[in-house]
């Protein structure tokens, strides 16, 4: 089997943008790289990341992934504090309609 080199933190970010349909192997990989990458990308560049991930209708492991990748991200000690209009941002993540709908896996 050939070898295959490990996908950089910009194309595991890059692979999981809408429209792409998010592979759950490189949802982790990026949870997993982000705790210790540097430099840290924006975290900008997350949101549709998140927003695809987190999605209630994404299946359950997505919706841990992208919680995991939100979490990893914030751990890092390069993440920065946020204005308020962000921090509603990744608020809204966790209220509405996925909040209604989370299953207990997610919490797991």
């Amino acid at each position: 089997m050939p070898y295959t080199a490990p996908l950089s933190v910009d194309e595991l970010i890059q692979s999981l943008l809408p429209p792409a349909v998010p592979s759950l192997a490189n949802a982790r990989a990026l949870a997993s790289a982000l705790c210790t990458f540097s430099p840290l990308p924006k975290h900008t560049v997350l949101l549709p990341v998140l927003a695809t991930l987190c999605n209630s209708d994404a299946p359950v492991p997505l919706q841990a992934a992208g919680f995991d990748i939100l979490s990893a991200y914030w751990e890092n000690g390069e993440a920065k504090s946020l204005e308020l209009a962000d921090r509603m941002s990744y608020f809204a993540l966790f209220t509405g309609q996925a909040a209604a709908t989370w299953s207990t896996e997610l919490w797991e």
